[in-house]
């Protein structure tokens, strides 16, 4: 389950930066075109880069929290509680 979540989180991240790749091209276009300056296309390729890491940043915190939810629901151990049980073993 936990390798399912980290897959999802990973495809979510790979589009992220996708979406990176097709500002710069569609700013670099339009640059081309005349219709945005060098200047100008820098600073927008920059602001919707950092709303896309602001994005990613938290989708990271979304599917920690939800994949907390769903170990707690299903009862499952986490590495603390391991770690809380090998310690009381080891007494």
């Amino acid at each position: 389950m936990l390798e399912t979540m980290n897959r999802i989180l990973d495809f979510s991240l790979g589009a992220v930066l996708l979406t990176k790749e097709r500002i710069q091209r569609t700013v670099d276009e339009c640059v081309k075109r005349g219709e945005l300056g060098r200047t100008e296309a820098e600073k927008l390729v920059s602001e919707l880069t950092k709303k896309g890491e602001e994005g990613r940043a938290h989708l990271g915190e979304m599917v920690r929290n939800e994949v907390g939810k769903v170990v707690d629901e299903l009862g499952l151990a986490t590495k603390k509680d391991l770690a809380d049980l090998e310690a009381r073993l080891h007494q």
